[in-house]
């Protein structure tokens, strides 16, 4: 006398499976943000290191944590603009870029993309204080 009867057995139905997977996928999809990452060219020196004022005029930037110092002077960051872009205009500009000590690295990236935009500017960056 058999108490149990045997059962047969369901095959696994992976359709709900599946279906999870692409709401999780569309999930993270619409969640997730798509920025695009700028880049910096930056290339090594070549030659001495020396810094020489030829045909162009050089300006030097020292790039704080809370301001910015052209030439030694306390300025803006859209004054900086203006003074370059109207330097730049005349004849080409060469930016030469310190750092100060507690200066971040996102501090030093921005001001250097709104350097790079500055036309006839050739840009240096000199070795931190």
């Amino acid at each position: 006398m058999q108490l149990r009867q045997p059962r047969s057995r369901k095959r696994a139905s992976i359709t709900s499976l599946i279906d999870v997977i692409f709401l999780l996928l569309l999930f993270f999809m619409l969640a997730s943000t798509f920025t695009k990452f700028s880049e910096v060219e930056v290339m090594s020196a070549s030659g001495q290191g020396t810094i020489t004022a030829t045909d162009h005029t050089v300006f030097r930037v020292l790039v704080e944590p809370t301001r910015l110092l052209l030439d030694g002077e306390v300025t803006g960051e859209a004054d900086l603009d203006r003074r370059l872009r109207s330097s730049s205009a005349a004849s080409p500009v060469q930016i030469v870029l310190s750092v100060g000590p507690e200066t971040t690295t996102q501090r030093m990236v921005d001001i250097l993309m709104r350097l790079s935009r500055i036309e006839h500017a050739d840009i240096k960056i000199a070795e931190p204080l």
